[in-house]
């Protein structure tokens, strides 16, 4: 958990290739929750990966 302002250009990238910067992100935060979201908001970053393969 951080700040939206402390995420860094990668981790905002993950999430969306198009956005890059943190204003951009606090819009479509805004867009996607309809609300304003601020820069000094607390946000969590969550990743997924791929799992590959089976046990069976």
């Amino acid at each position: 958990m951080k700040e939206l302002r402390e995420l860094s250009p990668r981790e905002i990238e993950h999430d969306n290739p198009e956005i890059r910067r943190t204003d951009e992100m606090a819009r479509f935060l805004g867009q996607l929750y309809n609300r304003e979201v601020a820069e000094d908001e607390t946000v969590t970053v969550i990743r997924f990966s791929q799992i590959v393969g089976t046990m069976f």
